[in-house]
């Protein structure tokens, strides 16, 4: 049986994991502050971490950019001191909710993977049990899932479509795996068939290996 991926998601763990967050904006006296924000906002894609990356890198660009302006040099050198200090300062706070998203993603990434654990034990028990809870079926529209299957797909079962957004594959794959289900007389026995008759990267090997399940 084709055994799950040990490989889980991992952007950071332990409660060490990006403390240079809070280092590098003191220590550069505020001119990299915007190097945390730009790590997260590349892990997170949210549109709060890009804002706080362009406000940060242009409080760098303002210091950098005062001493060729006709402002007198007094006092581009009291706004320079001004943004240092602010930057420096504001920075590893501000970062710190960022820090606390990208540590918190692997512990609920472990959370799933044991959900899918359990899942996949009840169903391999008590398939009957396993389709009443809805077990590797996609919620329907506008109604949750009564039972947390940490996202498990029943690749007997789904569509093309249903497969690549579970499994995150693409529209492509998915589809030479329901071919190949198909071929097969409309479902798979094992796992390691899927691999065998719709030919997939080890990465793609292992998001199946992950999210896919065959109910009885």
């Amino acid at each position: 049986m084709m055994s799950a991926s040990p490989h889980s998601p991992r952007l950071g763990t332990g409660r060490w994991a990006y403390t240079w967050y809070y280092v590098v904006p003191p220590l550069t006296l505020g001119l990299l502050a915007f190097v945390p924000f730009l790590h997260a906002a590349t892990r997170l894609h949210t549109r709060s971490a890009w804002i706080k990356t362009a406000v940060y890198a242009a409080g760098t660009a303002t210091i950098l950019l005062l001493g060729n302006t006709s402002i007198p040099e007094d006092a581009a050198g009291t706004i320079s001191t001004l943004l240092i200090l602010t930057m420096a300062i504001t920075a590893p706070f501000v970062a710190h909710p960022l820090r606390s998203q990208l540590i918190g993603i692997p512990k609920a990434a472990a959370e799933e993977r044991k959900r899918r654990a359990a899942a996949r034990a009840l169903a391999h028990r008590d398939p009957v049990m396993a389709r009443e809870l809805g077990i590797g079926l996609p919620p329907e529209p506008g109604h949750e899932k009564t039972y947390d299957d940490g996202g498990l797909i029943d690749v007997n079962t789904a569509t093309a479509p249903q497969i690549a957004a579970v499994c995150r594959l693409g529209e492509t794959t998915a589809a030479r795996i329901t071919q190949a289900r198909d071929q097969l007389g409309g479902r798979f026995t094992a796992l390691e068939e899927i691999g065998a008759f719709a030919p997939l990267s080890d990465a793609e090997t292992a998001q199946i290996a992950e999210h896919a399940v065959l109910l009885r």
